[in-house]
C-alpha cells in the first residue's frame, strides 16, 4: 500500500494547497524585495499566510500554524501601512517561508510536523525582534513590553498566550 493510500485525503490537500500557497507566499516575497510591488501584492501575501495558518491550525499542525501565525501579526502593521518591511524584517519571513515548508514536507512524507521546538522559538523570536527593529515610530504610541525586549504590546495581543512559546514569554517576564 502505498504512502497516500495511508494518509487521510484531507491532509492530501491540505499538503497540496500548503505547497501551493508557499510557492506564492516566497514568489510574492521576491518581489517585494526587489521593490516590485504594491498593495495588492502585500494583500495576497497575508491572505496566503492567514490560510495557512487556518488551515493548519484546523489540522492540528501546531508548529506550522505557530510560525504561519507570528508571520501573518508581523505582516499585518506591513500591509496596513503602518510599517515598511526593513532588511531584518525580509529576511525573517524568508527563514520562515523555509521552515513552513520544511514542516509542510515533513507532513506529506510522514503525517506529522518534525518537532524542533527550538528552532519554532528562535524563529518567532526573530520574527518578532525584526518586526520592531527600525520601526518603532512606525507603531504610534502603543505601549511596548519588557526594558530591553522593545515587542510591541499590540504584536503580543495580536498573538496571544497560546502562540507564543513558553520559554519566550519567561524571557519577556511576562
Amino acid at each position: 500500500m502505498s504512502k497516500e493510500a495511508k494518509m487521510d485525503p484531507a491532509i492530501l490537500e491540505y499538503v497540496a494547497e500548503g505547497k501551493e500557497i508557499i510557492e506564492r507566499i516566497s514568489k510574492n516575497l521576491s518581489l517585494i524585495e526587489s521593490n516590485q510591488f504594491d498593495q495588492e501584492i502585500l494583500n495576497l501575501l497575508y491572505r496566503d499566510v492567514h490560510t495557512l495558518k487556518g488551515s493548519s491550525q484546523l489540522f492540528g499542525f501546531k508548529w506550522t500554524g505557530q510560525v504561519s501565525h507570528t508571520l501573518e501579526a508581523c505582516l499585518d502593521p506591513v500591509r496596513k501601512g503602518a510599517m515598511k518591511i526593513n532588511h531584518h524584517l525580509m529576511i525573517a519571513c524568508v527563514k520562515s517561508i523555509d521552515l513552513l515548508d520544511r514542516f509542510v514536507s515533513s507532513i506529506e512524507k510522514t503525517g506529522q510536523e518534525f518537532e524542533n521546538e527550538a528552532e519554532v522559538v528562535k524563529l518567532v523570536s526573530l520574527l518578532i525582534e525584526a518586526s520592531t527593529k527600525s520601526n518603532k515610530s512606525d507603531f504610534g504610541n502603543l505601549s511596548e513590553i519588557g526594558s530591553d525586549t522593545n515587542i510591541p504590546l499590540a504584536v503580543l495581543l495580536y498573538l496571544g498566550p497560546f502562540c507564543i512559546p513558553s520559554c519566550i514569554i519567561s524571557a519577556q517576564g511576562i
